[in-house]
């Protein structure tokens, strides 16, 4: 199912849903909390166990990703990932971060991701298993050269709170990504909504904002359309 709509605005990852009619908002769920919702309605989801949320109920929780995420509502697995400046040790989060990979491509399903000083062992993930599906980096805010390299393995990008930050390298180059490769979120802010990161990104990119809308609906529906039907 193509999302439609001339004023449609995506959020990939909604912190704070706001339920607006001419908005699309892919709910990130944990597995821990997925009695709260669902997932038989036709709210965008996804599922997964960031980084942050490992514990010792991480097999549990895989279980209950492997089954949620048959859900046709649950169109993508995430936000997942890794972060080194945690206190679990890199080798478990490899492990589990594997262990959501394959529960993404037994179901094809597209990869939601959050990274914190840790894309080149992603990357080598990504090489060494021949991944096909697409993957969208949450915050990404980087260099350039990573950024490349994320682009030749059909990488996407979603931008939020860093738009804001000056000295962020997001806010001096937004402009060097290509729009079809572009998404919004309000993942880890509670200050913005996804409006504001629209406005914002128009006025960075010096484009106008409906067409800017309408570019994010086709990365959406190029991504996810064949699996919400």
């Amino acid at each position: 199912m193509l999302v439609k709509g001339k004023k449609l605005r995506i959020d990939l990852c909604a912190a704070l849903p706001q339920g607006h009619p001419d908005l699309v908002e892919v709910l990130p769920i944990h597995p821990g909390h997925i009695n709260d919702y669902d997932l038989t309605d036709q709210q965008p989801k996804s599922i997964g166990i960031a980084p942050s949320l490992i514990d010792d109920r991480v097999a549990a929780y895989l279980d209950i990703m492997a089954q949620s995420v048959r859900e046709k509502s649950v169109i993508a697995v995430g936000p997942v990932g890794m972060d080194l400046s945690l206190s679990q040790s890199h080798e478990q989060q490899l492990e589990i971060l594997a262990e959501q990979l394959k529960i993404a491509n037994t179901n094809n399903k597209p990869v939601i991701l959050h990274i914190e000083n840790a894309y080149r062992e992603v990357i080598a993930i990504r090489e060494k298993d021949k991944q096909q599906l697409p993957w969208i980096f949450l915050n990404f805010c980087h260099s350039d050269f990573v950024a490349g390299e994320l682009f030749k393995m059909n990488g996407y990008f979603s931008f939020g709170k860093e738009l804001f930050n000056p000295a962020s390298k997001i806010a001096m180059c937004l402009d060097l990504f290509p729009t079809d490769r572009i998404f919004f979120d309000t993942s880890h802010c509670d200050t913005k909504n996804i409006d504001d990161m629209y406005n914002k990104a128009t006025y960075m990119l010096e484009m106008d904002k409906q067409k800017l809308q309408q570019q994010i609906v086709k990365n959406f529906n190029a991504v996810f359309g064949d699996r919400m039907k």
